[in-house]
């Protein structure tokens, strides 16, 4: 488990940092921006961890349950789209109401370095302030907690309606103690127009999460997965509801997450040395992932 440091206890004048790629199983979950939500569906599981002050939604990073590595053997991240996050280690928000100033607002991750000579963020300016580049890393991390706090609301309406259930069940509960959560399409489907109506009356937000979650179920392991088998008819008020033919509960499994790689999403992003090292080549190319499946 990765140890966190107030920054402002840091005591050097540079902080190493180099990609996490080595540390996923440890990060488990990367939190996500309220915008990055429905992308990040097509390459990760994306699920909710319950045992903070309060819900959280992430992209999954954890290899043991999902389809395939995010990290090819050369090392390299191989998960198409690099959430904001992952751009951003190993930084996190430290308070529960940011002030605003990076030193006072962020947390370090310390971990141990895999690279003699990892890129070093200088923490202040001459004048003292934070630096320029702790600045820009401090308004992605900041993004992102803003992001969190505007779907709140929704997490908290799929934790009312009991429509969460642990990815694996208890078995797949790492040694630290997390448990990650996902939609139960059986649940899902049985509910009403009414209800539904009562979800989406103020914000589509939670019905977009739970649509997305459902679908990045692809990237999670096949017997980790939550049961698919449609639920029995139930009775309302007299009315037999049957969810056999329901899309939410068949059909998933044949789908193909992927999206086309362009100048926008380049895929090995974050797998750029450039990115990472104390000196930057604005010249190197980005690579990309060598081929997408097969569509259909």
């Amino acid at each position: 488990m990765i140890k966190y440091i107030a920054l402002r206890d840091w005591t050097a004048t540079g902080i190493p940092v180099e990609p996490p790629f080595g540390y996923l199983d440890d990060i488990g979950m990367f939190p996500l921006n309220d915008n990055e939500v429905l992308l990040s569906a097509h390459y990760f599981p994306i699920v909710i961890r319950l045992d903070g002050p309060r819900p959280s939604i992430g992209a999954l990073m954890r290899r043991d349950m999902m389809v395939r590595d995010l990290v090819n053997s050369k090392g390299q991240w191989a998960g198409a789209y690099s959430p904001i996050l992952l751009r951003c280690f190993p930084f996190r928000i430290g308070s529960d109401s940011p002030t605003g100033d990076p030193v006072a607002d962020l947390e370090f991750g310390r971990v141990p370095l895999k690279t003699d000579k990892p890129r070093l963020i200088r923490m202040r300016d001459d004048a003292g302030a934070a630096s320029k580049d702790l600045t820009v890393l401090y308004e992605g991390v900041k993004s992102v907690w803003d992001g969190q706090q505007r779907l709140l609301p929704a997490l908290d309406q799929l934790v009312a309606a009991e429509l969460l259930v642990p990815i694996g069940g208890q078995s797949a509960t790492p040694p630290n103690g997390e448990i990650y959560y996902t939609i139960d399409r059986r649940r899902f489907a049985l509910w009403s127009n009414v209800a539904l109506e009562a979800m989406t009356r103020r914000s589509f937000s939670a019905i977009d999460i739970a649509t997305a979650m459902s679908f990045s179920q692809v990237h999670v392991r096949p017997e980790l997965r939550p049961s698919m088998t449609a639920p029995a008819a139930t009775e309302t008020n007299g009315t037999a509801t049957a969810a056999a033919d329901s899309g939410l509960i068949s059909g998933f499994e044949s789908l193909t997450p992927w999206l086309d790689t362009s100048e926008l999403f380049p895929g090995a992003w974050a797998a750029d040395p450039s990115i990472w090292s104390a000196a930057p080549d604005a010249a190197r190319p980005v690579s990309v992932p060598a081929a997408r499946p097969p569509s259909g």
